[in-house]
């Protein structure tokens, strides 16, 4: 086998912690090696070290047997390495053609003017041959996140190929997680697309979802706080699961993963009523007269694929998305909801699908991020001003108590693992208080360890009378954790089912609902 991409002894610091510490590993010609290991093991630092996003402290990089220190994704572009990133670097206000052929433009200038028409005839060949739903001319920010991913996906994918710098034996592309935000039948799509491009490229594959890395690479390496723990090659030996998740984290895999033993009965109080809510006319993912009781101590699930609007329900649910008809019953108030703020009043509080845009600042500290929604309970009773003591005090609590690694409360979340920021989302609602929370995929894109915590959390929640109202496209995570579950398809309820510990419908019987 001949090697396309070798990594040297490659190092890299931040204050406080070592992200990658003298990683060594090698991608040869037409293999998709995948990346696995838990939220901070140092997976994304080392790709973006790769792509020069970051500079490395030391170590070196060597593409098809050339030394390479790409400084920024446009310069390893150039010389034959891209990227999707987990976060998506779509431009939301530009239209599909225009993301598909961003920095292409000049290709189709005309007399001093671009040549609109053949650009999006340009586009409509992507969008056809990456079997994408949607049209040329629709706006980015109006598709739903895993339209997103499939559009930046196929960008990539065609940058790649169609570029005249490749390097010798091909160019290598980069996933990292971008199924996180993927339901079956899209992941499904983009595992053709993997398949088809290895035959002239390499690939490195980076996902949580570690069926999937089983299913679609042909080596596995495995990190853990920032090095190599080893490399498996599937063409000798296939691994399982429970074996790479022993090795990610030290420990063999929980039988009791999804804390279906703590699962207790709900409570006969109902803690919010949806009444015939209604939006066809301005959601993206549109559903038509839900109703539906939830009760204290409960973890409602909501299922449906992708489309059935579920996530958007969740939206209306809490003022996120105003809603055409229909109304939410809470605290014995009847009120049409239009906005968050106007729910959190009322002891309503959500947690986004898209943590990093919606659920975080980014640039703001761990403690900031935590307490924005709860300043007056750390301020002083006679004045309006922060009493920093008791913040402190406060945000220490609940970084300890949901193992949140960072080197400190001050540290930026923007330098941490998507499951710990994750983490300071949930931490910030815990510290507000609140009776209903809806959480919309919250273990997307966070490691199996960290996914075990955010169970354990919810449990706990329920266990003391908060209700729950979980949105999620993984399956057996809707079936486990939930105590009843609302199968969606094409925008109404087709079933809602009792889900006790020890009578779980089956995932076969779940589907039959969704399709």
């Amino acid at each position: 086998m001949v090697e396309q991409l070798r990594v040297r002894e490659l190092c890299k610091e931040f204050p406080g912690v070592r992200a990658v510490d003298h990683v060594s590993l090698t991608l040869h010609r037409n293999d998709v090696l995948g990346l696995v290991g838990e939220n901070g093991a140092g997976k994304s630092t080392l790709l973006k070290l790769l792509v020069g996003v970051y500079g490395a402290d030391r170590g070196e990089i060597i593409l098809a047997g050339k030394p390479i220190r790409p400084n920024g994704p446009l310069e390893a572009a150039k010389l034959g390495l891209y990227m999707v990133f987990q976060e998506l670097s779509l431009v939301p206000n530009l239209r599909v053609y225009e993301n598909l052929l961003l920095g292409k433009e000049a290709k189709y200038v005309k007399f001093g003017m671009l040549d609109v028409d053949r650009m999006k005839d340009d586009a409509r060949g992507v969008i056809d041959k990456y079997n994408l739903k949607m049209n040329p001319d629709f706006l980015t920010a109006d598709l739903t996140l895993p339209e997103r991913f499939l559009l930046e996906t196929a960008r990539a994918i065609e940058s790649a190929l169609s570029s005249g710098t490749k390097p010798l034996g091909g160019p290598v592309v980069i996933f990292d997680e971008v199924t996180a935000a993927l339901g079956g039948p899209e992941v499904e799509q983009l595992f053709k697309q993997v398949q088809r491009l290895k035959q002239t490229a390499s690939v490195i594959f980076v996902s949580h979802r570690l069926p999937e890395v089983i299913e679609i690479c042909d080596k596995i390496c495995v990190m853990k706080d920032g090095n190599v723990v080893t490399v498996v090659d599937q063409r000798e030996t296939k691994v399982s699961e429970s074996r790479l998740h022993e090795l990610m984290v030290g420990r063999s895999r929980d039988t009791e993963f999804y804390k279906e033993d703590d699962q207790k009965p709900y409570l006969g109080e109902i803690a919010l009523a949806v009444q015939n809510l209604t939006s066809s006319t301005h959601a993206r993912e549109k559903f038509y007269d839900v109703t539906y009781d939830l009760h204290r101590g409960e973890i409602l699930g909501i299922g449906g694929v992708i489309g059935s609007g579920k996530s958007d329900l969740g939206r209306a649910i809490v003022g996120a998305l105003r809603a055409d008809r229909g109304c939410v019953e809470v605290k014995g108030k009847s009120v049409v909801p239009d906005s968050t703020s106007q729910m959190i009043g009322l002891g309503v509080c959500y947690l986004p699908g898209d943590k990093k845009s919606e659920g975080i600042i980014q640039d703001l500290s761990v403690a900031w991020n935590m307490t924005l929604p709860s300043l007056s309970k750390i301020s002083y009773s006679k004045f309006p001003i922060l009493d920093v003591g008791r913040e402190r005090s406060l945000t220490n609590q609940y970084f300890e108590k949901l193992s949140i690694r960072a080197p400190s409360i001050k540290t930026p979340c923007r330098f941490m693992s998507g499951g710990n920021q994750q983490k300071v989302v949930i931490a910030k609602w815990l510290l507000k208080d609140f009776d209903v929370i809806v959480v919309d995929n919250p273990t997307r894109g966070v490691d199996v360890g960290a996914k075990e915590e955010i169970y354990g959390l919810l449990r706990e929640l329920a266990e003391q009378g908060s209700a729950v109202i979980l949105i999620t496209d993984d399956l057996l995570e809707l079936i486990g954790l939930s105590s009843r579950i609302i199968a969606m398809k094409d925008g109404r309820i087709t079933r809602i089912m009792e889900a006790s510990p020890h009578e779980k419908p089956t995932e076969k019987e779940v589907v039959a609902c969704m399709l």
